[in-house]
């Protein structure tokens, strides 16, 4: 979902400004979390993976590496992937 989401905007052409990208990042509860603020937590680090790794992309945090109540949200590693769906 996340991938087709991406890449819709990716083919954008938004009138006076041109074309757009975006990055997602990816927790699932309760896999990467225990807690809503957790899985917030979890899902900024993904982001933030996406964009370190050169943005336009998606990226799901590993949940064995994530941290929980780590303030910092670059100590857990994340993996960017960029999910192979079918756009139909």
């Amino acid at each position: 979902m996340a991938e087709r989401l991406r890449k819709g905007i990716e083919d954008l052409d938004v009138p006076g400004f041109g074309n757009v990208t975006c990055s997602f990042g990816i927790a699932t509860f309760p896999e990467h979390a225990s807690s809503r603020d957790t899985l917030i937590a979890a899902a900024d680090r993904a982001l933030y993976s996406s964009k370190d790794a050169g943005r336009n992309r998606v990226s799901v945090v590993e949940p064995f590496l994530f941290v929980e109540g780590e303030p910092s949200r670059r100590v857990g590693r994340c993996y960017a992937a960029t999910l192979r769906l079918t756009l139909n």
